[in-house]
């Protein structure tokens, strides 16, 4: 399971309740290409932080919340904006908008202790060679302990869930054609074009 906090970097409102959960066909850890459905118009990508979590937990404490992390990964959170409008409009679930077929591109996994401070990072995003995202994990209102802990109070956590941290602003749409590179620092990213099926 992948499940995606909202709203959570200090230029976004502090809100959780537009948190979301994915499919695991949603989310593939290779480059090329990144196939979009074809009926779907405006894609949009937002850089992200992943939380791999390592031990099934439930109702975590933020305090004890890291002892159940087994490491990282940075991720493209994708959304058909289309159908983000459309089910917002009609007070429908986000599914259609966020858990298409590859809509969550991550790159490999980064041990737990390969990433000295997962609060003070720099994740980017570069797209077509130009910078689109880059920001600093220390502006994330909610910390990676107080987001495993509010997801884990609604929903058993099971080993490998990843956990979506929010993206920083400056997130942008893509289109077939367009290559995107995103990472964290310089330890670990990933490249893939965009293409529709």
């Amino acid at each position: 399971m992948c499940s995606a906090a909202a709203r959570v970097y200090r230029v976004k409102s502090a809100s959780l309740d537009d948190s979301t959960t994915r499919t695991p066909t949603c989310s593939k850890v290779r480059s090329n290409p990144e196939e979009i459905p074809a009926l779907y118009k405006d894609i949009k990508q937002e850089t992200t932080l992943g939380v791999i979590i390592g031990t099934k937990c439930k109702s975590v404490e933020v305090k004890r919340a890291m002892n159940y992390v087994m490491g990282y990964c940075v991720a493209q959170d994708l959304t058909a904006v289309d159908q983000l409008i459309e089910a917002r409009e009609k007070c429908q679930p986000w599914t259609l908008a966020k858990c298409f077929d590859t809509s969550c591109p991550v790159t490999r996994f980064i041990p737990y202790d390969a990433l000295k401070d997962p609060q003070n990072a720099m994740l980017w995003c570069i797209v077509n060679g130009g910078p689109r995202q880059h920001a600093n994990t220390k502006e994330m209102i909610r910390t990676i302990p107080e987001l495993i802990s509010f997801i884990s109070k609604f929903m058993t956590l099971e080993k490998y869930d990843l956990i979506l941290t929010g993206s920083p602003p400056y997130s942008g749409l893509i289109y077939p054609g367009d290559v995107i590179e995103f990472g964290i620092d310089d330890i670990t990213s990933a490249v893939f074009s965009v293409d529709t099926e």
